[in-house]
């Protein structure tokens, strides 16, 4: 059971994205690997480096700014066991998607986290071609 990386939320508006993710590549020094559009509920996201960039309208972004942090992890069903002995919540999932298998976790704090099984994933291309 093992954490493989820790991707920080960053939310910011549709017109802002494309300066945004040049911003942070000059600053991690590496370019945006991982991009994805999510039409059905009007966002796009971007990796660069250990920030994931959610752009889009503010009323398409509310749902998704209770989550602060997105963990990828090597096993969704050993986390999963793991939290729920340990008082977390599952608020949603797991369920196969488009980055893997995740599910969102409130953990005993309320501190909402998405936990993402990496494997065959565009996180894993992302990740193997470092």
């Amino acid at each position: 059971m093992k954490i493989v990386q820790t991707i920080t939320r960053l939310y910011v508006e549709s017109e802002q994205l494309e300066a945004t993710i040049a911003f942070y590549e000059a600053f991690f020094g590496e370019p945006c690997g991982v991009r994805e559009r999510y039409a059905e509920v009007g966002i796009e996201a971007a990796q660069v480096g250990s920030f994931l960039l959610l752009a889009g309208p503010e009323q398409a972004l509310e749902p998704f700014k209770r989550t602060q942090a997105n963990l990828l992890v090597d096993s969704i069903d050993e986390w999963k066991d793991f939290l729920l002995k340990h008082g977390a919540t599952i608020i949603e999932g797991p369920k196969q998607a488009p980055t893997g298998m995740e599910m969102r976790v409130q953990h005993p704090d309320g501190a909402q986290i998405k936990y993402v099984q990496f494997g065959g994933s565009v996180y894993q291309e992302h990740t193997n071609s470092k």
